[in-house]
């Protein structure tokens, strides 16, 4: 037989076990949990350095109706809040007793601009507004590409000369936000004014950082019977888009004029009453327009005729003759000035110093060097070759004089010789 105190003691234990169970449901049936997950963000993904709009569900996975609720996002690198930043929820119904009680807030954020892609943390607070100090932190996760985007500078050449290697250097600049990686860049001249020498007309780059600028140069040549003229130079970049998973192209156009200045080659022609010859030819490779070659003030020279002398276009090859009236007062050389005007109509002026010889110094150098001076212009070096001519004929007519005579001594002989054999 159960002794009466101790079945009354466990009695107790019994009533008091049941009333804890019944205080522990009651407190479960009360209790109210706020769960908050990320319904979408728009754009998905999120550019770098762009708007992001973040909506996220607000849940009370909970018993009880859970009372002035307050939901905040945290601005944090690389989210900044630009607007909605703190969302009053007031009550929020538990899931529990209706799964349709969930409640959208919608936050709008401005993303860092130096990031790399990836998936970054978004962080929410959520409390109460009656208690702010007391608060439960919840992590979000936004994913964020990058901008792959390359821009085509400059190009440190706008004109070239046709006949002649040039160096072009075209810059590249990465002005987005992610590395830019197995670059090509090409250029074309459909034209074929404009080739490359030495290699092809395109390049590959293994990478370009963010903020980085590459020097890409070509060696071209234009071809020396090219039209003064600008020609096109399409250009094309190709690198991979991290985003679409696929090669992008960039295309633009850049313009090279062909052309450009000139140059001369001038010299002393003759010496004739006082006027100086000179001798002018345009021996660089483009055309030249209203030329007129000035006699510029100096000490040596003093000028009894106008200092200037038109000439008018001189083509590329051609050449011409002017002449000034000079007195030499000392030195054996003039300073000249060429003015002109180029292919892109400009004025140019070119200086020349030029060598000036004596009557006597020609006469010398047209005997010691036959046919040194054979110009295919008019007039060019009329005088030098008359004088040579002179020398040449009194070379002539002493050598047939001595022909002469040696036949008239054979003569005589024969005479002689001729009359001893008849006696």
């Amino acid at each position: 037989m159960v002794n009466k105190k101790i079945f009354n003691s466990i009695i107790m234990l019994l009533i008091v076990f049941m009333a804890s169970f019944f205080v522990v449901i009651a407190t479960d049936n009360d209790f109210s949990d706020i769960n908050i997950t990320l319904v979408n963000q728009d754009p998905s993904p999120v550019i770098a350095g762009s708007i992001v709009d973040v909506r996220v569900g607000v849940e009370n996975v909970g018993y009880a109706t859970a009372n002035n609720v307050v939901v905040e996002a945290i601005s944090e690198y690389p989210f900044t809040v630009v607007s909605n930043k703190v969302e009053e929820m007031g009550a929020v119904q538990s899931t529990n007793t209706d799964s349709t009680n969930i409640q959208i807030v919608k936050f709008k954020l401005k993303v860092a601009d130096d990031i790399s892609a990836g998936s970054y943390e978004l962080k929410i607070k959520e409390y109460s507004k009656d208690n702010p100090n007391i608060y439960d932190e919840h992590s979000l996760f936004i994913d964020v590409k990058t901008r792959e985007s390359l821009e085509i500078q400059s190009n440190d050449k706008s004109e070239i000369l046709p006949g002649n290697i040039s160096t072009i250097t075209f810059k590249l600049k990465n002005v987005g936000s992610s590395i830019l990686r197995d670059v090509i860049f090409s250029w074309e001249n459909k034209d074929d004014v404009i080739l490359p020498v030495g290699s092809d007309n395109s390049m590959y780059i293994k990478s370009i950082n963010v903020g980085e600028s590459i020097n890409v140069s070509f060696d071209v040549l234009a071809s020396s019977s090219a039209i003064a003229n600008l020609y096109n130079l399409d250009l094309k970049v190709s690198y991979q888009d991290s985003i679409a998973g696929t090669d992008k192209d960039y295309m633009t156009k850049t313009g090279i004029y062909v052309g450009g200045d000139t140059n001369f080659d001038l010299v002393f022609d003759e010496l004739s009453n006082g006027e100086y010859a000179f001798t002018i030819a345009n021996i660089g490779a483009n055309n030249a327009q209203s030329v007129t070659i000035k006699v510029p003030s100096q000490d040596s020279w003093k000028i009894n005729s106008g200092n200037s002398e038109i000439i008018g276009n001189l083509n590329k090859g051609d050449y011409t003759t002017v002449s000034f009236g000079l007195v030499k007062l000392r030195g054996d050389s003039i300073d000249l000035i060429v003015d002109y005007t180029n292919t892109l109509g400009k004025r140019v002026s070119v200086f020349k110093k030029v060598k000036v010889f004596a009557s006597e110094e020609r006469l010398a150098m047209a005997g010691s060097s036959t046919g040194k001076k054979s110009g295919t212009g008019t007039g060019s070096g009329s005088g030098i070759r008359g004088m040579a001519s002179g020398v040449n004929s009194v070379v002539s007519w002493t050598e047939y004089l001595g022909y002469g005579v040696l036949v008239l001594i054979l003569m005589v002989i024969g005479m002689k010789f001729y009359k001893k054999r008849r006696k």
